[in-house]
Parts: structure tokens; sequence; C-alpha cells
């Protein structure tokens, strides 16, 4: 396996900005590869706003089924080592 593969992976849902952006860029300086989530299409800029970890955008909405399912599926069986559930409208 290469470098990227074998970084512990973590999942942080509603990660576009606020909190959520900040915590995927503690786990990114940890060295975790990153799986980012939220509903909007700010999620895609993120892979930008954060170097030196694999950073793979989820846009969907977790509020349903469909989206939940969406980020199961791009998550293709990997293990999850750490799940930051931040997604949410306050």
């Amino acid at each position: 396996p290469d470098a990227a593969d074998a970084r512990p992976l973590a999942v942080v849902t509603g990660a576009s900005s606020g909190i959520g952006l900040e915590l995927a860029r503690i786990f990114a300086d940890e060295g975790y590869a990153l799986v980012v989530n939220a509903e909007d299409a700010a999620i895609h800029d993120v892979a930008g706003q954060i170097g030196g970890v694999s950073v793979e955008a989820v846009q969907a909405d977790l509020a349903t089924r469909d989206g939940v399912e969406e980020l199961v599926r791009r998550l293709d069986g990997r293990a999850v080592d750490a799940l930051v559930l931040n997604a949410g409208v306050g």
C-alpha cells in the first residue's frame, strides 16, 4: 500500500466551514487522511484549503437517507479511525 493507505482515516461532517473545517484541519495536522462532508457545494473547496493529506469531499445532505447512503458508499468499506459528526444547522 502507498503512504496514503497507511494513514488513519477521519470522517468529518459539516466540514465546509466553521468548527467542522477547523476540526478537519486538526486531523490533517495529525496526519489523518480525510473524508469531509457537507450538504453545500463549498465542501469541494476544502481540499484546496487543507494540504499534506488526502482529502475526499462528499457533498450530501445527511438529513436524508440518500445522503447518508452516499457518504457510506464513498467510504467504500474503508475502516474509519475517527468520526466527527458535526453536521447540522443551529
